[in-house]
């Protein structure tokens, strides 16, 4: 007389009698990835409420007027801040949600490549006035491209970049745009990385022990790129400096992802 309770013998990993090895580990991860994920989502609401009271508050005291030009000065210095706190937050959401979406969400359209990069080297020449940033553009203007996400990939570039300049020296951001695709470069002076420090320079969890990437700026304009079809590339030259070039084809961008 069977049994129906039985296992068939020709069950084992990966057949439906038996769970695979690899079931447990996959379980694992995505618990992590959930939790990562309800961790961000925590912490970008605590952190949204006190940032855009800073931002409003700066914005009340530059209506109000009667400041002076040093007065002035800082309370734009407190805005530029406010507006990376912001960025910041946004990036931290990416990576907690980068596991369960595949990547970081774009939305392709008409992205004007001057305008996305100018206002990224604007936006962090708030936060080191006394830097110098040199920028360069070629070729065709316009791309479908995520204009936001654009101007925050360069803007994390040129972050990393002035955050590793030495000071009186120069980083240089060059847009070389073709008929098939965009590269941004961002070169700075700074010392030379060892191979082992540009095999982590993109994980936020490792670079920053090598001398590379402190911070998620260089995983998210990776990830930006990666979305777009393309990546994001470091080179480093033994004599000193190191560049970063995104390239991001104009075919390519998978929207909402």
């Amino acid at each position: 007389m069977s049994d129906s309770t039985f296992d068939d013998p020709k069950d084992g990993p990966g057949r439906p009698g038996l769970p695979g090895p690899e079931e447990p580990a996959r379980a694992e991860a995505e618990a992590l990835a959930r939790r990562l994920e309800a961790l961000g989502n925590v912490l970008s609401h605590d952190l949204r409420n006190p940032i855009a009271a800073i931002a409003w508050t700066s914005k009340a005291l530059v209506k109000r007027g009667g400041l002076d030009e040093r007065q002035l000065d800082a309370v734009g210095r407190i805005a530029a801040v406010a507006r990376r706190m912001e960025r910041l937050v946004g990036e931290l959401l990416d990576f907690a949600r980068a596991p369960r979406l595949g990547g970081v969400p774009v939305q392709p359209g008409r992205a004007d490549v001057e305008l996305a990069c100018t206002r990224a080297i604007e936006e962090e020449r708030e936060l080191h006035p006394d830097r110098q940033v040199r920028f360069a553009r070629s070729g065709p203007n316009d791309g479908p491209w995520d204009p936001g996400r654009l101007q925050e990939l360069v803007a994390d570039l040129v972050a990393h970049a002035l955050g590793r300049a030495p000071e009186g020296t120069v980083v240089e951001v060059t847009a070389a745009a073709t008929e098939g695709e965009l590269l941004v470069t961002v070169r700075d002076e700074g010392p030379a990385l060892s191979a082992e420090a540009l095999s982590v320079l993109f994980d936020p969890l490792r670079g920053g022990d090598l001398g590379g990437s402190v911070g998620l700026g260089l995983y998210v304009a990776r990830e930006i790129a990666r979305a777009h079809g393309g990546d994001v590339r470091a080179a480093s030259d033994p004599a000193g400096g190191t560049s970063l070039t995104a390239r991001l084809p104009r075919s390519g961008a998978e929207p909402g992802r």
